[in-house]
């Protein structure tokens, strides 16, 4: 078997190993869980998914890919192949593809970008729009508060029609 060249990669968790020009092996540990993936395009051209990251997909031009990252917090929207698009997870089904890169948090923000609960767990009218790491209070219509459930869809809604749960883990 020829011998492989590796190259450790200075990202925090990742070491691919190059298999040929085109292909590559990666090795993720997370939560020391292994992950591993080879990415093949599935056409020539396009914007395609991995198949365990949601946030991580491939750009294939001429059938050559480049690895791609949507900015923390968001996820890539595989809809269509056709557009490169990232979205707040509310916004996209993920399926299967549930590893997220590592959070990158700042005062506020759980995340760099997305949209969190106040802090003040009292304030059910106010939530976080986080836009590149920096938090941006909102406030839901009069007589509206959040509603958030299991930390993916987050909206206003009119107090009479939901229940507001004091969750510091959403």
């Amino acid at each position: 078997m020829a011998q492989h060249e590796s190259i450790a990669q200075a990202s925090w968790e990742t070491v691919l190993f190059l298999l040929s020009e085109k292909n590559f092996l990666r090795l993720r540990t997370q939560n020391n869980t292994r992950i591993s993936a080879q990415f093949k395009c599935p056409q020539r051209t396009g914007f395609f998914p991995d198949p365990e990251e949601c946030d991580l997909y491939y750009v294939c031009s001429q059938g050559e890919y480049e690895e791609k990252l949507c900015p923390d917090g968001l996820v890539f929207d595989d809809r269509d192949p056709n557009h490169e698009r990232c979205d707040i997870p509310a916004n996209v089904d993920c399926g299967d593809r549930t590893a997220l890169q590592e959070p990158k948090p700042s005062k506020g923000c759980p995340r760099a970008n997305g949209y969190y609960r106040h802090p003040d767990l009292d304030a059910c009218d106010k939530f976080y729009n986080c836009v590149d790491g920096e938090p941006n209070e909102l406030a839901c219509p009069p007589g509206g508060v959040i509603q958030i459930l299991r930390a993916k869809n987050k909206f206003c809604d009119w107090l009479k029609s939901i229940r507001f749960y004091r969750d510091e883990n959403i």
